[in-house]
Parts: structure tokens; sequence; C-alpha cells
């Protein structure tokens, strides 16, 4: 068997020292590749969740104060009676007692003792006696101010109280003295709502669902009607809230 030549030899040992040098290098790729395949990504936290913020509670305005026989003074600000029925909200300004507050009736009296808002609900009999005379709703009320006695009913208009459509009347009373209407109380006896002789008050009165809720203005003295409604009274219908209300 000839020798192989030197030539061919070395020629053949280049070739065999290149190859290892590539082996090596694709088993560290491959290795590499591996390991970049199995790692397991870390894991974006999820956003912690806030706190809830409890919601306050809603704090209702000031009740009036109970009907005890006496004055009670009222601070300006905001009202709801709630004993009243329907519950109706109105403001104040300053210098406001209120001297009655029963579920049908309420009496509010400025301190110059010359001005007045009575607000009146439920069944309300005649000045005779007649039970339920002055009906169940704003236009049979109307009609029967219109048979009371020694009273005079001008200057019928449309207004809005709470939001909703009522009627507006000025009654003027004769020589003597008269009875409106009766309010009944709970002890079983009658509160006669009078206004005095010469006197011209305001009378405003809405339906409120079931309800009828009647509104007298009145002024005493030398007090003027139109500028206690320019001043108080304006401000205080346009206040009125009926929470109620359907």
């Amino acid at each position: 068997m000839a020798a192989t030549p030197y030539h061919a030899r070395v020629a053949g040992r280049p070739r065999s020292r290149a190859v290892a040098p590539l082996v090596l290098a694709l088993m560290v790729t491959l290795v590499a590749a591996g390991c970049a395949a199995s790692a397991t990504p870390t894991p974006t936290p999820a956003p912690a969740t806030p706190t809830p913020v409890p919601t306050p509670a809603t704090e209702l305005p000031d009740d009036l104060c109970a009907n005890t026989g006496a004055d009670c003074a009222l601070e300006a600000g905001q009202y709801l009676a709630q004993q009243f029925q329907p519950p109706i909200g109105f403001t104040l300004d300053e210098g406001w007692d209120n001297t009655a507050y029963i579920a049908g009736a309420i009496q509010l009296v400025h301190d110059n003792e010359t001005q007045s808002i009575a607000i009146v609900s439920g069944p309300l009999d005649g000045p005779t006696g007649k039970a339920e005379a002055a009906g169940s709703t704003a236009a049979q009320f109307l009609t029967y101010l219109g048979t009371v006695r020694g009273v005079k009913v001008a200057g019928r208009t449309a207004v809005l109280v709470g939001g909703l459509p009522a009627s507006q009347v000025d009654v003027t009373v004769g020589k003597a003295n008269a009875t409106l209407f009766e309010v009944p109380l709970t002890s079983g006896t009658e509160d006669p709502f009078d206004l005095r002789a010469l006197e011209t008050a305001r009378v405003i009165v809405v339906d409120v669902g079931t309800a009828r809720v009647v509104f007298i203005i009145e002024v005493f003295g030398a007090a003027k009607l139109a500028d206690f409604v320019t001043t108080e009274v304006q401000p205080f219908l346009a206040s009125v809230t009926f929470p109620a209300a359907p």
C-alpha cells in the first residue's frame, strides 16, 4: 500500500481543524436558544385596587321647632318640615319664628310682628262648623272662598309654587273680622283662621298629589302687603319644594 503524500496529509488538516470550531459554535447557539426558550418571564404585578372612599351621608335641612305653644326663633337657612303633610321645604331669612307646627298647619311670624305666612293642608271646615266645607282640591277651595261671608275675592292669577301650577287671589275683609275657615285639631277642637276687618291677605293654593296646600300671606298695622310680597314672600315661594310630590 503506497504511503499518502505529505502534501495531501498537510492539505487535509486544515479541513479537520475548521470543523471543530463550527461544531462548538453550533452547540453554544443551541444551548443559548434552549435556555432562552425555557426561561419563564417575570409576571407583571397587577395594579393595586384603590380603597373605596365612603360616600358621605346626605344631610337633611333642619326641621321646624316642635309645636310647644310658644314662639320658636328660627335661624336663617333651609328648612324641611317633615311633620307637615305633605312635607314641605323652604328657605328663610333672619328674623322668623314658627308659632305653630302640626301635620296640617304651619304658622311663621316675623320678629317685627307685622308679617305672617300661614300654610295649611288637610280638611278645612267652614266658619259655621260645616265639615270639610273648603273641599279637597285647589279649585274647590277657590270656589269655597267665594262663599265666605264678609270677604271679597279678586285678582286671580296663575303662579308656580314648588314647580307646580297654583292659583293666587287677594282676599279683602269688610268692616268686621271674618273667619276664612277652621282647622280641625287632633284634640277634637277647631282652630279658626280669622282675618281682621279691612285687611287684605294674599292666598295661594296648590294641589300636591292628592293633598291641597294653602298659603295665607298677611300684614298687620301700617305694613304694606305689596312691600312684604316683594321683599319676603316672593323669595320664600321661589324656595318652596315638595319632596314627596309625584
